[in-house]
């Protein structure tokens, strides 16, 4: 997935979404994030249960056009999805029936073990359905062992072959005949519980927490598709680096320009006699670094990075003098 930057500030929303898409694939991204690296065997008899619904994103403003369901295998990674089916249900019918399905045959999580189901214009979207197509609730998304042939629309809610699902709405009105998808005592998601539903998603946090067909760790945030969910327990974090010439010697007073990351403003330092910088007290997210120099040039001298722990070794080397 691409992205046209016309200027770093004017696209800076356009960029954090680009790097939120390949988080945990190869590309362009900076990868920071610690791969598991579990290899997930013999995936048609280990399919009770393997994959949860990590967030979902039923309601934006106006037109819904960013709508998405994200599947997480707990961090396994590279998972086939053969034998899965997303069932969309729908609370205002006859049966709470279903009105979509969605076969994952042929299909993977990525490194991370994040796949998602959305709109076009997802960030990190694996398999597209058309805008304003997920219903805003009382409604249900679920996931099943079966085939999407199994679930025609207007197939009444079942629990057979289900492996997890969430109901929710973005209003207090509660649909109890959805309520069978979930365990015994698990409630409705509200996503404009905080009164802003078309900002917010619903997510589980922690990430990947709660287990199949519970709600209870599900809380409203801002959106993060194909990407861990960030809660605001977590700690701030710090990013750190240095700038060095070709042959290796620091580069002193380079300009490091940090923008991004939910922050109103962008923050600047310059690097130390030996070329080191630091930027401390940072919100976990996606962030934008630029370096400028008036002595040297940078091949890249933009580059984003997923901040989820301290990092310290983001470094910029300056290219050989002509």
């Amino acid at each position: 997935m691409s992205r046209r930057i016309s200027s770093t500030r004017v696209a800076l929303t356009a960029i954090a979404a680009f790097a939120l898409a390949n988080i945990f694939s190869g590309g362009l991204f900076e990868k920071h994030i610690p791969d598991p690296g579990a290899v997930f065997a013999a995936h048609k008899t280990q399919i009770g249960g393997a994959v949860i619904i990590n967030e979902v994103d039923s309601d934006q403003a106006s037109t819904d056009t960013a709508e998405f369901i994200e599947l997480y295998d707990g961090g396994i990674g590279n998972m086939p999805l053969d034998g899965y089916v997303v069932v969309f249900f729908n609370g205002a019918a006859a049966n709470d029936a279903s009105y979509a399905a969605f076969d994952l045959d042929g299909f993977t999580t990525n490194a991370g073990g994040y796949f998602t189901l959305g709109n076009s214009a997802v960030p990190g979207v694996d398999r597209i359905f058309p805008n304003n197509t997920l219903q805003n609730g009382p409604d249900a998304v679920a996931v099943f062992s079966g085939d999407s042939t199994d679930f025609p629309n207007a197939t009444p809610i079942t629990t057979v072959n289900l492996l997890d699902a969430v109901v929710y709405n973005n209003a207090t009105v509660i649909d109890s005949g959805l309520l069978v998808l979930l365990n015994t005592g698990q409630l409705q998601v509200n996503e404009n519980g905080l009164g802003n539903g078309p900002t917010v998603s619903m997510q589980r946090l922690p990430n990947g927490s709660g287990g199949e067909r519970n709600t209870a760790s599900y809380q409203v945030q801002m959106p993060t598709p194909d990407a861990p969910n960030f809660g605001p327990t977590i700690t701030s974090v710090s990013l750190s680096g240095r700038v060095t010439t070709a042959f290796g010697n620091g580069l002193r007073g380079a300009r490091m320009t940090l923008e991004g990351g939910g922050m109103s403003e962008p923050r600047q330092t310059a690097t130390s006699s030996f070329g080191y910088y630091r930027f401390d007290g940072l919100a976990p997210g996606v962030y934008i670094l630029t370096i400028n120099s008036k002595q040297h040039t940078f091949a890249v001298p933009t580059r984003m990075v997923m901040m989820s722990d301290n990092i310290t070794d983001f470094d910029f080397v300056a290219e050989p003098e002509e």
